[in-house]
């Protein structure tokens, strides 16, 4: 099948209402629906957090290339019969999408299929909703899940270090656009930032794209950025710059803590 692209973004403003609530589709009813065009969405029905995911409206009419375009496109770009596209959030507002006319020639025929994007934030239940007006109203609705991006654990059993170590370094190197809810947790969890200054270490976080003043990447980090291979990456560093241990980021604090202490070389952690 060959595609010729031609994209058209549109700002669609709707009036804010709270994720849950029912869109209000005036003079909509099974009588209508029976009747109506068979407007449809297609894409992914699972995703994970910040995943950007791409839908696709179907059904939509088809075009007559002999005759001006933008005159069969008021569904798309009237001010009284085109379509209204949202997504509803766990937790958040509806927000309009912007929307993206693809152009698509198949053996049928022409047809303007819109996409929409998001990216996820949380996890929890996605909501697409496509308020179609013309000609007649109707209600699509599409359901994405979003779960959790799996958090591999820390090494069981990693090699204890040399006692005592003095001056640690917890260097955590991330992806800073990509920080989840549960990395905050982890990276800010308040018993590991007091035992941190307890012990005089120091927690360093950095983005892994980290420039200086000059656009130059900082001399004493080129190594590290160079092993993190899985972000966040976790490399725990004494005084004298030598690698104790290197993993992902444990799941949450109190993991972090206890893999902390075991590098931080803590005399009452061997008691």
């Amino acid at each position: 099948m060959k595609r010729f692209l031609l994209t058209i973004v549109l700002v669609l403003v709707l009036p804010v209402q709270m994720y849950g609530q029912n869109l209000d589709v005036p003079g909509f009813s099974d009588t209508e629906a029976n009747a109506a065009q068979a407007i449809g969405i297609s894409g992914p029905t699972e995703a994970k957090v910040n995943d950007e995911v791409t839908l696709r409206l179907t059904g939509t009419p088809a075009l007559d290339l002999s005759k001006p375009l933008i005159d069969q496109l008021n569904w798309l770009m009237s001010e009284s019969d085109r379509m209204f596209c949202f997504v509803a959030a766990p937790g958040k507002a509806l927000e309009p999408l912007d929307v993206r006319g693809e152009l698509v020639f198949a053996p049928s025929g022409a047809t303007m299929q819109p996409l929409v994007r998001f990216v996820t934030s949380v996890p929890g239940e996605y909501r697409l909703l496509v308020d179609w007006n013309y000609e007649q109203n109707q209600l699509v609705e599409h359901v994405v899940k979003v779960g959790v991006n799996p958090q591999p654990d820390p090494d069981p059993n990693p090699p204890p270090p040399p006692l005592p170590v003095k001056n640690l370094t917890v260097l955590v190197v991330e992806e800073t656009s990509q920080r989840t809810a549960d990395q905050f947790r982890t990276l800010s969890y308040p018993p590991l930032i007091e035992w941190l200054k307890k012990y005089e270490h120091k927690l360093r976080i950095v983005d892994k794209d980290i420039v200086d003043e000059n656009n130059n990447v900082p001399d004493d980090l080129v190594p590290w950025l160079n092993q993190a291979k899985e972000l966040p990456h976790v490399f725990f560093i004494d005084g004298n710059k030598k690698l104790l241990y290197q993993c992902v980021l444990p799941a949450n604090g109190k993991d972090f803590l206890n893999l902390s202490r075991m590098y931080g070389a803590e005399d009452e952690y061997y008691d």
